[in-house]
């Protein structure tokens, strides 16, 4: 393979730039520098320096699997159904616990039991090998 002279390889690919290809060579064999593999299993975002998620190059986010709780409509009206008080909703570890009523007593539901199980919500995608230029 021809390897590319260090002022060609820098002015074409400098270092933090991306490659993407369907071969799995590592860039390094083909144009010389030295390329790590990234992204592997993510697809790519933009940076939006206004949104805290995507504010910064090289940030990582997102879950493959995800659970929903099941929509129960005494949840969404409560006094439709009878329930006169007011009520909410208690968490552990960030996830719905239970139901809770002002007057003081819970309503004896366990919010484990009304989530779905784990779903994948994957975007289309198309599988690639992406590397970026480290030296």
């Amino acid at each position: 393979m021809i390897k590319l002279g260090n002022g060609l390889l820098n002015a074409i690919y400098p270092v933090g730039s991306i490659y993407f290809s369907i071969n799995s060579t590592n860039p390094g064999q083909i144009f010389g520098g030295t390329w790590s593999q990234i992204a592997q299993g993510r697809t790519l975002v933009g940076v939006d320096i206004n949104d805290t998620d995507f504010n910064v190059a090289q940030k990582f986010g997102g879950s493959k699997n995800h659970r929903h709780i099941t929509p129960l409509s005494w949840l969404e009206n409560p006094r439709a159904v009878g329930v006169t008080n007011d009520f909410g909703m208690t968490t552990r570890n960030g996830s719905f616990y239970g139901i809770y009523s002002d007057t003081g007593g819970g309503l004896g539901i366990n919010m484990n039991n009304y989530f779905t199980d784990y779903e994948s919500n994957l975007i289309p995608y198309f599988t690639c090998y992406i590397w970026c230029r480290t030296a």
